[in-house]
Protein backbone atom coordinates (compact mmCIF):
# COMPACT_ATOMS: atom_id res chain seq x y z
CA UNK A 1 0.00 0.00 0.00
CA UNK A 2 2.33 2.23 0.64
CA UNK A 3 4.11 1.38 -2.73
CA UNK A 4 1.46 1.98 -4.44
CA UNK A 5 0.11 5.02 -3.33
CA UNK A 6 3.94 6.97 -2.96
CA UNK A 7 3.48 6.24 -6.53
CA UNK A 8 0.29 8.29 -7.45
CA UNK A 9 0.10 11.84 -8.63
CA UNK A 10 -1.02 12.41 -5.45
CA UNK A 11 -0.35 15.15 -2.54
CA UNK A 12 1.11 14.21 0.06
CA UNK A 13 -1.71 14.89 2.18
CA UNK A 14 -3.69 12.35 -0.13
CA UNK A 15 -1.15 9.87 0.17
CA UNK A 16 -0.78 10.38 4.26
CA UNK A 17 -4.81 10.33 4.56
CA UNK A 18 -4.76 7.15 2.56
CA UNK A 19 -2.27 5.20 4.59
CA UNK A 20 -3.57 6.36 7.75
CA UNK A 21 -7.19 5.16 7.16
CA UNK A 22 -5.54 1.81 5.34
CA UNK A 23 -3.54 0.96 8.30
CA UNK A 24 -5.89 2.26 10.85
CA UNK A 25 -8.58 -0.25 8.96
CA UNK A 26 -5.91 -3.23 9.12
CA UNK A 27 -4.86 -2.69 12.69
CA UNK A 28 -8.25 -3.15 14.21
CA UNK A 29 -8.77 -5.75 11.98
CA UNK A 30 -5.73 -7.24 13.72
CA UNK A 31 -6.79 -7.05 17.43
CA UNK A 32 -9.88 -8.28 16.64
CA UNK A 33 -8.46 -11.37 15.37
CA UNK A 34 -6.03 -11.72 17.70
CA UNK A 35 -8.46 -10.79 20.95
CA UNK A 36 -10.78 -13.52 19.36
CA UNK A 37 -7.67 -16.29 18.82
CA UNK A 38 -6.97 -15.72 22.52
CA UNK A 39 -3.61 -13.75 22.05
CA UNK A 40 -4.97 -10.58 24.19
CA UNK A 41 -3.12 -10.90 27.42
CA UNK A 42 -2.25 -8.91 30.55
CA UNK A 43 1.46 -9.03 29.84
CA UNK A 44 0.06 -7.87 26.04
CA UNK A 45 -2.00 -5.06 27.64
CA UNK A 46 0.83 -4.10 29.75
CA UNK A 47 3.22 -3.65 27.03
CA UNK A 48 0.68 -1.71 25.18
CA UNK A 49 0.32 1.06 27.62
CA UNK A 50 3.99 1.40 28.36
CA UNK A 51 4.73 1.76 24.96
CA UNK A 52 2.16 4.97 24.66
CA UNK A 53 4.63 7.61 25.45
CA UNK A 54 6.23 6.17 22.83
CA UNK A 55 3.54 6.77 20.55
CA UNK A 56 2.95 10.02 21.34
CA UNK A 57 6.29 11.37 21.14
CA UNK A 58 6.65 9.78 17.46
CA UNK A 59 3.40 11.17 16.45
CA UNK A 60 4.53 14.52 17.36
CA UNK A 61 8.39 14.62 15.72
CA UNK A 62 6.37 12.79 12.70
CA UNK A 63 3.99 15.64 12.45
CA UNK A 64 6.47 18.02 13.15
CA UNK A 65 8.71 16.66 10.33
CA UNK A 66 5.97 15.96 7.68
CA UNK A 67 4.74 20.09 8.05
CA UNK A 68 8.43 20.72 6.89
CA UNK A 69 8.89 18.40 3.63
CA UNK A 70 7.37 18.91 -0.03
CA UNK A 71 5.57 16.44 -1.33
CA UNK A 72 8.45 15.49 -3.89
CA UNK A 73 10.74 15.68 -0.64
CA UNK A 74 7.89 13.21 1.11
CA UNK A 75 8.01 11.04 -1.32
CA UNK A 76 11.81 10.73 -1.24
CA UNK A 77 11.97 10.11 2.76
CA UNK A 78 9.01 7.15 2.66
CA UNK A 79 11.14 5.39 -0.63
CA UNK A 80 14.00 5.65 1.48
CA UNK A 81 12.60 4.34 4.54
CA UNK A 82 10.70 1.32 2.96
CA UNK A 83 14.34 0.85 1.52
CA UNK A 84 15.99 0.93 4.75
CA UNK A 85 13.50 -1.20 6.32
CA UNK A 86 13.58 -3.39 3.13
CA UNK A 87 17.82 -4.28 3.98
CA UNK A 88 17.21 -4.97 6.98
CA UNK A 89 14.66 -7.52 6.28
CA UNK A 90 17.42 -9.35 4.31
CA UNK A 91 20.38 -8.72 6.62
CA UNK A 92 18.12 -9.93 9.74
CA UNK A 93 17.28 -12.98 6.95
CA UNK A 94 21.16 -13.94 6.12
CA UNK A 95 21.50 -14.24 10.01
CA UNK A 96 23.80 -11.32 10.22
Amino acid sequence: MIIYTTLQAWPKDEIKSTLTGFFFLSGLIIIAAQARGGLVTTAVLTCSLISIPCIIVGVILGSSIYQKLETDRYRQVVVGLITLLGLLTVVKALGG
